[in-house]
């Protein structure tokens, strides 16, 4: 029954989402649909594996919890069902929030502006690219095992603005013309080599809201499906490979690169589970040690003072996530993830007040895609709810803001230019189409 339950509201997720398409509001069910991907490949998947004894837990190897058994995937599958019904019934109270505000009356007011990044988004994107080539030459990333470290903030936003031109410029331009197709696969090809997942994910995350948007309110095409599908696999082996590359290098396991591929090969699936996604390690461990924590709300307060350097406030205080890890996984810089509901949970000291907050971040989640719909502060909201999801912690929504800050200097930049008679007139791009706007009413969750 418990799985049934499961298998059951992913079936309404997915059905919502793929009846939304062809409307052309896809983004009304973004929240729901990356919330339904992440609970099956990264909290059901993993709990099966593991209890099937195919997949390693980092709590049993640090000798914390063993690895689940089928009864505790049956329990927790209730427990996933029910969190992802709070998702559905904060995004559906998102959109009918939005739907009856533009069912008010209007004043007439000022003619509506073109989005700001629109009219000069390729020089934006030239900006962004030069900026992020310049500060990866001059501060390069840190060795595998110091990048979690701290003073590398500065740093860190400066090699940023790399990332974000790749996204902007797939996000504006797609990948039809050669030069942004060049530009995009060098980019990624250098991500790769560096073991750089995070950036890496947001460009496809940059493509995918490109491709949806541009179908705009016709259907997507079974080819198109298969094209984004073969790449969002394409992503995660890649992501796959630079796990093992990143192991190979900090264990000195001495694994040649085609070693590393062959492990790959050998069994893709385990391989993507264990890149990284340790979603279900952390979900049971902040269960596990909730009745020994106090509530921690001060922890949201991150999202602002991870911006101060280190240099400035040595005594920093660190992420929930991992001052966790610190003190139940005995690791040193970086932190485990916790999960949305964890996290949520040792926030607010209680699994009620976890499924509270859940259904607060996911109704503001799905009201900023909504709102934003059609411009790149789509792309950084979706993948910001997608880090969140995966991960859970205050440093992903920090994560989303601090690559927002190369995009507005840039942007400011180009402005400037603009206005000072710098720019030549091609460098200014015709407003997009409109959006489509929202239906008069809403089909239920």
């Amino acid at each position: 029954m418990a799985s049934a339950a499961f298998f059951g509201t992913l079936a309404v997720i997915v059905v919502r989402f793929l009846r939304a398409v062809p409307r052309g509001t896809y983004h009304h069910r973004m929240v729901s649909t990356t919330a339904g991907l992440v609970y099956a490949f990264c909290l059901y998947l993993p709990a099966t594996y593991q209890a099937a004894g195919q997949l390693p837990s980092k709590l049993a190897a640090a000798g914390v919890l063993g690895p689940p058994t089928g009864a505790d995937v049956t329990g927790l599958c209730l427990r996933w069902s029910l969190e992802l019904w709070v998702v559905l019934t904060a995004e559906h109270a998102a959109t009918v929030v939005v739907s009856t505000a533009q069912a008010l009356p209007v004043t007439p007011a000022r003619p509506r502006r073109r989005p700001w990044l629109a009219p000069y988004a390729p020089a934006t994107v030239a900006v962004l690219v030069f900026v992020g080539l310049l500060a990866t030459l001059a501060f390069p990333p840190a060795d595998l095992a110091d990048r979690a470290d701290g003073g590398q903030g500065a740093q860190t936003i400066l090699r940023s603005f790399l990332v974000c031109g790749l996204a902007l410029g797939v996000h504006v331009g797609g990948v039809a013309r050669i030069r942004t197709l060049a530009v995009t696969l060098g980019g990624a090809a250098y991500l790769v080599a560096q073991s750089v997942r995070s950036p890496l994910v947001l460009v496809f995350f940059a493509l995918l809201v490109q491709r949806m948007n541009a179908r705009g309110a016709r259907r997507v095409s079974p080819a198109e499906v298969a094209r984004l599908g073969v790449l969002a696999v394409a992503v995660a082996l890649a992501a796959a490979f630079m796990s093992v590359a990143r192991a190979n290098e900090t264990r000195g396991l001495g694994l040649s690169t085609g070693e590393i591929v062959a492990q790959v090969e050998a069994d893709p699936v385990l391989a993507v589970l264990e890149a990284g996604i340790d979603t279900l390690d952390g979900y049971r461990l902040a269960r596990a040690v909730a009745p020994e924590e106090p509530a921690h709300p001060g922890d949201l307060v991150n999202v602002v003072t991870t911006f101060v350097p280190r240099a400035l406030w040595p005594d920093k205080p660190t992420t929930l996530p991992v001052d966790v890890s610190a003190r139940y996984l005995g690791y040193r810089a970086s932190g485990q993830f916790l999960s949305p509901v964890g996290y949520l949970r040792l926030m607010t000291g209680s699994y009620p007040g976890g499924l509270a907050g859940l259904a607060v971040l996911a109704f503001l989640a799905a009201l900023a895609v909504i709102r934003v719909h059609g411009s790149f502060w789509e792309v950084l909201v979706t993948y910001g709810t997608f880090r969140f999801l995966l991960g859970g912690s205050s440093f992903d929504i920090y994560y989303v803001l601090a690559l927002a800050v190369p995009v507005l200097l840039s942007r400011a930049l180009v402005g400037l230019a603009a206005q000072a008679g710098l720019l030549p007139p091609e460098a200014v791009t015709a407003p997009p189409p409109a959006r489509p706007g929202l239906p008069a009413r809403s089909s239920g969750p």
